[in-house]
């Protein structure tokens, strides 16, 4: 794929930004950290003999059978959140079909700076770690306060604004596809525990949500800003399926205690009370994280359009997946034993 790269990523650029000529691809390196993509970061030198200038920018690349739409939904939505002036990286070009790499691609600019989680656990000093946290839950906020409407799709604005519970099903619906196309029936308690408790949802609160925006999501730049990535799930939805995606990565991967620092501080920030139903949110988040790593280990995780490898990486977060269960098993009462099981036969 480097190769490949190097070989016709020039030509598309020069073509999608004038402002580039003559480009040429430099110091080409895999920065893999997630299950959904392969990303690249480079250097792309540009400009006539003489007067080559440089950029440093970012190449993700999409695997699966939903590539093409999981890089529209990204791209559109990065862009939308651009106009409105979240920090968030600028992208610059985005190919979804006809790709001269093979597969849906998007090129945007490479943050300079530290993840936030690194430096948030590495701080020795309280106070400047509240004030990292208390950093990460403003741009939370600064997200959801933003009109839903800017990242919805065009079906869906009509359908929310007349019943804005509606966008709470369509987010319910992928449990029922979850026991019934991704073949996991062991989860239909789960999704029956989902469905009684929706019926006493009073009221929806929608906003653009990342779905994965946990601290090692976020880059703390040497200005101090803070500039938030890896939007492949960004949608209009209920805020509350965000936060508590955020709540189970952070409670699953470190502590219960971070875990409630982050709710805490995301509802000192914004002076809104998420707790209304919450567990419903976090129930469905755990169901999720959980069938997610059940389909990877039983049937790979091109089942799911992840790219070629998150099988070892989602396989290394056996622990988290432990606690996930936990989680799950204290909010609802329920038990599910082939759940109990595969996590048993795996080490």
């Amino acid at each position: 794929m480097e190769e490949r790269i190097h070989a016709a990523l020039p030509a598309y650029l020069a073509a999608a930004q004038p402002r580039w000529v003559q480009p040429a691809v430099e110091g080409l390196t895999s920065i893999n950290t997630g299950w959904e993509s392969d990303v690249y970061a480079f250097t792309l030198a540009h400009g006539p003999a003489g007067e080559r200038a440089r950029e440093r920018l970012i190449l993700r690349l999409y695997p699966g059978d939903s590539a093409e739409r999981v890089a529209h939904r990204e791209a559109y939505g990065m862009r939308a959140l651009w106009r409105a002036g979240y920090p968030l990286p600028e992208v610059y070009a985005t190919c979804l079909t006809d790709s001269p790499l093979g597969r849906p691609f998007m090129v945007m600019t490479f943050v300079e700076g530290e993840i936030l989680w690194e430096q948030m656990v590495r701080a020795t000093d309280a106070a400047a770690q509240e004030a990292l946290l208390e950093g990460f839950c403003q741009a939370f906020v600064r997200l959801h306060r933003l009109d839903w409407r800017i990242v919805a799709r065009e079906e869906q604005i009509p359908r929310y604004e007349a019943d804005p519970l509606a966008a709470i099903d369509d987010a319910l619906a992928l449990g029922r596809r979850i026991v019934g196309e991704w073949g996991r029936p062991e989860f239909a308690p789960v999704v029956e525990w989902l469905d009684a408790r929706r019926r006493e949802l009073r009221r929806a609160l929608l906003a653009p949500v990342h779905l994965d925006l946990h601290p090692g999501n976020v880059i703390l730049r040497p200005d101090g800003q803070m500039t938030v990535i890896d939007w492949t799930q960004i949608q209009a939805a209920d805020r509350r399926f965000d936060l508590a995606w955020t709540a189970l990565l952070v409670e699953s991967h470190a502590s219960t205690e971070w875990r409630d620092r982050v709710v805490n501080g995301y509802t000192a920030v914004s002076g809104h009370e998420v707790a209304e139903d919450f567990e419903l949110f976090e129930v469905f988040s755990a169901a999720k994280r959980l069938a997610t790593f059940a389909v990877t280990m039983s049937q790979g995780a091109g089942r799911l359009n992840m790219r070629p490898g998150a099988e070892a990486m989602i396989r290394a977060s056996l622990p988290a997946m432990r606690r996930v269960y936990a989680i799950l098993c204290a909010r609802t009462d329920l038990r599910l034993p082939e759940v109990e099981e595969l996590l048993a036969s795996l080490t």
